[in-house]
């Protein structure tokens, strides 16, 4: 999505929430219920919150307190092991070109022999991490006194102006345990809250974040490396990562945990933890420690499951490929400052670089010169072509010849560096299968050379291999002008590894085919975590809600009350529905969470108010009016419910900014929920399982549908005048320091997110016409699209959108499509969020990414906007980058 598709979205979204109304509610009424209700939550937070946080305060201080007391103990001498080496793959000098004798000559349709699997390994700190307990920071810090540039964003940083530095002439378990102490002294908990904002607006992986708390460190200790890789150790200890520090000689260094295989880097063990030395000392011997800070127990992942965001720095390659006697034009951009992070990247699993998430830039760019090729083909054709592209595209070079050592390439590298070789081009032509065509591929890892395989809907001659039941042909992109099917000669009788890929794009279709059908039965999503599963065989579980009546094939459910009601359903392969379970009860509930646990169940999560009635049992609030609660619920997959219960988190006070975990063990029993301070950057939200059936739900009060929503009172009378209400809420935000320029955007947030309001679009017609007369002829395609939104109405914290005559709206580059749904959410610190639940795309007329959310920052004016089942992600500011 480039700047004017950003702009677009922009004027889209404004617009959309420009005109709301009360019905029957006075202006003056409702500005008093708006202070009285803003007055009443303050003092309803108060007392609980301070509790909260100084049970917090007295929680850290102890847990930092304690790790000080065990770092001043000896530590322990480790001999480091000999680094490790990627496997010895003797690749080719030159790439050997098919010759249709080859194919003469061996016996068409074998199969590889598979040796062993290598497997994305799993990642359970990303299963368990919960968001950080920090403490409350009583000195504030000087405001932005550090700056650096981290890959081409200029980032700001306030922190200690005379910060302690570490005493060089003794290194010892003595010093470091008393300079963990200093530390913990300081107002960290303001610079971690900084650290985890720019990891969320970069979305940042495990290895970038290590590396800018590691810049940030370097930043604040100039000239002192010890200092500084101290600093780093903390920051990462307080964000939740079980890094350790050792010491050799006059040297501090860091040990990183990973569950991938860092290769070129010495490393000790620990336990059945792995620790990769990250920095050169001297000598085959440490001093380190064996503990971890209690809850700092994430693992570095090195895998990339989201597009990373830096700031562009644009570069085009353009590729004239000819193919079948006509030449086409191949225009790819990339973000070359993606292209130094890459550099600094350590050598690890090739199962990384066949998953890695391409930034927006890259991929975007790729998909406007193939896909409109590709649509032109059916499958077989398009993968063939693909294949034939990345086959003769390319110059071919081994690492050893091109950089000296072995260097394993990102997909968008191959584009970048003048050479590559097999891995390479096999981890791109797999991420072009799975990203163009939706496709899902494997890698083929034989000794001294990397192909690939492809799971195809159509029949074709050739090599294949039969994984997880299904039917894989041998696809080698550096066999030059071979076609699909055909295996290089020299490894037809080789054994291969599986390198597994994720398939997000296939799961993402395959999601996007189930939740069609289930709103072709009137069902609808809930939330925006994962509301879908789909097991090994391919059937998929979905959860949300009804409101009305729905047909799940031959099983009709009468709703006539219309109000939300949470359901299960189970579609095989086929796309036909074999059970569906369906919530009665006098209250609401909206379900937005599915998984499968290890054994083979599903579990369902949702909220519900009122009572509700999951099968024989019956769930009520022990609260009064005005609160909700989580359901977890058990089934096997034969749609029998196991247990149903309820979480208790009505008992807590709900209209706060509070993050929750609530946990339940594998017979239902409700172990503990607990809270956490709000924090934007966290985005582990959602449902997950262990290994022992233990199930969790992690959200927060004001982002979880059915929870921490308002309802606008309406009172008999001459209808509120939605421009005065707008104005009068833009002025209060201005005088609490919100950016005037998006101050406005603010203002709609805060009031379209009661239930009850409504917006039509043709009431927006007439008050551009009376207060921004010009706006019709500027603007003319934006205005007439407007009239043709009906109305949008906020149903209990889920806003529908409904078209005037149930057909798509689009607006340049953004598409509206009937019974669009979004959520909007408020946090602590005054920045908002739209949520896409469904139905808002983004792109041109070949290709569109679904619109997932839209952050707003009131401070600075800068909207976040993220997109597509990679989290893509653009920074857009509202005053220098649209309006002027």
């Amino acid at each position: 999505m480039n700047a004017k598709q950003v702009i677009s979205a922009v004027s889209l979204i404004t617009f959309l929430f420009m005109f709301i109304s009360i019905q029957g509610q006075t202006f003056e009424e409702f500005k008093k219920q708006r202070q009285q209700e803003l007055q009443d939550m303050k003092l309803k937070q108060k007392e609980f919150l301070e509790k909260m946080q100084k049970d917090f305060d007295n929680y850290v201080e102890q847990r930092d307190k304690e790790f000080a007391d065990y770092l001043k103990k000896e530590w322990e001498q480790f001999n480091l092991f000999k680094e490790r080496k990627p496997i010895e793959r003797p690749k080719p000098d030159v790439m050997p070109k098919f010759k249709p004798e080859d194919r003469a000559d061996e016996p068409v349709g074998k199969m590889p022999t598979i040796n062993k699997v290598l497997e994305i390994k799993s990642d359970p700190a990303r299963e368990t991490l919960l968001p950080r307990v920090l403490k409350a920071d009583i000195r504030l810090a000087a405001e932005d006194n550090y700056n650096l540039n981290f890959y081409g964003n200029n980032l700001s940083y306030s922190w200690e102006e005379n910060p302690p530095v570490f005493d060089n002439t003794s290194i010892s378990s003595e010093t470091i345990s008393l300079y963990f102490e200093k530390l913990s002294q300081t107002p960290y908990s303001t610079l971690i809250d900084q650290l985890l904002r720019d990891k969320f607006q970069m979305n940042l992986n495990d290895w970038a974040y290590y590396l800018l708390t590691g810049e940030v460190a370097k930043t604040v200790f100039q000239g002192s490396e010890n200092s500084a890789r101290l600093m780093q150790w903390f920051l990462m200890l307080q964000s939740g990562y079980k890094v350790k520090v050792a010491y050799s000689g006059s040297r501090v260094c860091l040990l990183l945990p990973s569950y991938q295989t860092v290769y070129f880097n010495r490393f000790i063990t620990l336990g059945s933890q792995t620790y990769y030395l990250m920095n050169p000392i001297e000598g085959d011997q440490l001093y380190t420690y064996e503990k971890d800070l209690p809850d700092a127990n994430r693992v570095i992942d090195f895998n990339i499951y989201n597009a990373l965001n830096f700031t562009p720095l644009e570069k085009t390659k353009k590729i004239d490929f000819s193919y079948n006697g006509q030449t086409y034009p191949v225009k790819v951009s990339y973000n070359e400052n993606l292209i130094r992070f890459y550099n600094d990247y350590p050598v690890v699993d090739i199962n990384v670089y066949f998953n890695a998430a391409m930034e927006g830039q890259f991929k975007e760019s790729v998909m406007e010169s193939l896909v409109p090729v590709l649509n032109e083909m059916n499958q077989v054709q398009a993968v063939s072509f693909l294949l034939n592209f990345v086959q003769t595209a390319f110059e071919y070079k081994i690492d050893e010849e091109q950089f000296g050592r072995e260097k394993f390439f990102f997909p968008v590298e191959v584009f970048y560096y003048p050479f590559s070789d097999c891995e390479d081009r096999s981890a791109l032509f797999s991420y072009l299968v799975s990203e163009l065509l939706d496709m899902k591929s494997l890698g083929l890892a034989y000794t001294g050379h990397v192909a690939t395989a492809v799971n195809l809907n159509e029949a074709v001659e050739g090599d294949f291999l039969v994984y997880h039941n299904e039917k894989y042909m041998v696809a080698d992109p550096t066999y030059i002008n071979a076609p699909l099917g055909m295996t290089m000669p020299e490894y037809r009788d080789a054994d291969a590894e599986i390198i597994e890929r994720l398939n997000g794009s296939y799961f993402y279709a395959q999601s996007e085919h189930f939740w069609d059908l289930a709103m072709k039965a009137n069902g609808q999503r809930g939330g925006s975590f994962n509301d879908i599963v789909l097991d090994g065989e391919g059937n998929a579980y979905l959860a949300g809600y009804i409101s009305g009546k729905a047909q799940f094939g031959d099983r009709i459910i009468e709703n006539p009350d219309g109000k939300r009601r949470m359901f299960i359903v189970k579609y095989n392969t086929a796309g036909n529905p074999e059970w569906v379970d369906v919530y009665g009860g006098n209250g609401e509930s909206t379900g937005f969470a599915v998984a499968l646990d290890d054994k083979g169940f599903l579990v369902v999560t949702g909220s519900f108010n009122g009572s509700i009635s999951p099968g024989e049992a019956d769930l009520s609030l022990s609260s009064g009016e005005g609160k909700s609660d989580i359901v977890m619920a058990k089934y096997n997959l034969r749609g029998r419910l196991l247990w149903a219960k309820k979480a208790g988190l009505d008992q807590y006070e709900q209209d706060t900014y509070l993050s929750y975990v609530t946990w339940f063990n594998s017979e239902g029993v409700h172990e503990k929920n607990q809270l956490f301070n709000e924090n934007e950057a966290f985005g582990n939200f959602g449902l997950k399982t262990d290994p022992s059936g233990k199930i969790f739900f992690a959200g927060a009060f004001n982002r979880t549908t059915g929870m921490n929503y308002s309802t606008a009172s309406f009172a008999e009378g001459k209808a509120m005048n939605p421009v005065e209400s707008l104005k009068a809420e833009n002025d209060m935000l201005v005088q609490q320091k919100y950016e005037r320029t998006i101050a406005g955007l603010f203002a709609v947030t805060n009031l379209m997110n009661y239930a009850g309001y409504k917006i039509s679009g043709r009431d927006a017609q007439m008050a551009l016409d009376r207060y921004n007369p010009s706006f019709k002829s500027r603007y003319k395609s934006i205005y007439e699209n407007m009239g043709k939104i009906n109305m949008i109405v906020n149903n209990n914290g889920i806003v529908n959108i409904q078209t005037s005559d149930g057909s798509s709206i689009t607006i340049d580059k953004v598409k509206i499509n009937p019974g669009a749904r979004i959520q909007v959410s408020k946090f602590d610190n005054g920045d908002a969020q739209i949520t896409i639940l469904e139905g808002i795309v983004v792109g041109k007329m070949v290709v569109w990414y679904d619109l997932n959310f839209v952050r707003l920052y009131r401070q600075s004016g800068d909207m976040l906007f993220d997109y597509d089942s990679d989290h893509t992600q653009k920074v857009m500011n509202l005053k220098e980058d649209i309006l002027d």
